[in-house]
């Protein structure tokens, strides 16, 4: 299991990729991302590097490299 933060860009390419993951992000990103192996949940808010933080432009995800599909 992999954490990141990472634009809508980038989580667009591991989607695309087939990868497997939980994201979480403004509801603005997430209508970005295109179908594939992930489930999403709506979240603004984020702690990084001790402090909250509010980014809309971008995701956390959460990846499973063993996984292979999603049901």
């Amino acid at each position: 299991m992999k954490n990141a933060m990472m634009s809508v860009a980038e989580a667009a390419r591991l989607i695309q990729r087939g990868t497997v993951a939980v994201i979480a992000g403004s509801e603005e990103a997430l209508s970005q991302l295109p179908h594939g192996p992930w489930i999403g949940s709506t979240s603004v808010y984020f702690m990084s590097n001790g402090s909250p933080r509010l980014d809309r432009r971008q995701v956390f995800v959460t990846t499973f490299p063993a996984a292979r599909a999603v049901a």
